[in-house]
């Protein structure tokens, strides 16, 4: 009788442990899923931050690039008109003379805007590269706090359930040493 009993109760040990290993393997799966839900989540609402922060940048470059289109065309249509009247002032009515004057200051203000462009360009660049890397940082920063956190939820679950396994594992054997000490003594 005494061995069934120390076998029935070893057996239901042995069942607890399982138990125990199959509920902490679903608390850390849950808990897994929840971190997993969250990380996906932040992942979306940064993913959005990004592209809204570059695509303003990008409005604001399509803006400046309009006022300085603008801007050289109104000096073209001004410095021209001005060198136009200064050359017929001067009394060159030489034709040829006249046209190079002319030719020239468009060539200076076409180089001068694709130079304002070039500048823009550069300065965009920079601008959404800085916006990229504070934007993708902040959202690495919040990946990088919520898998620390289920890390150490994760840990914290095996650190109990094998506590709790310790426990009973120490039940068991005490017992077993029980059992033993009956049936020796009995």
């Amino acid at each position: 009788v005494g061995g069934l009993a120390r076998e029935g109760v070893l057996g239901r040990g042995r069942e607890d442990i399982g138990t125990l290993g199959t509920e902490y393997g679903a608390g850390r799966e849950r808990v897994g899923g929840e971190f997993a839900a969250g990380r996906e989540e932040a992942r979306g609402r940064y993913a959005g931050r990004t592209e809204r922060g570059l695509g303003m940048i990008a409005k604001l470059g399509n803006t400046e690039r309009k006022r300085i289109r603008k801007d050289f065309a109104e000096a073209r249509k001004t410095r021209l008109a001005d060198a136009e009247q200064d050359v017929i002032r001067r009394g060159m009515s030489n034709i040829s003379t006249r046209r190079e004057a002319l030719r020239q200051i468009k060539n200076d203000l076409d180089e001068a805007e694709q130079n304002a462009m070039g500048q823009l360009a550069d300065r965009l660049s920079r601008e959404q590269f800085a916006a990229f890397q504070g934007l993708t940082g902040t959202e690495e920063a919040v990946q990088d706090r919520l898998q620390t956190g289920q890390l150490g939820a994760s840990t914290q679950l095996t650190g109990t359930e094998l506590g709790q396994k310790a426990g009973v594992l120490g039940d068991l054997r005490g017992t077993d040493r029980a059992f033993v000490g009956q049936t020796l003594a009995g």
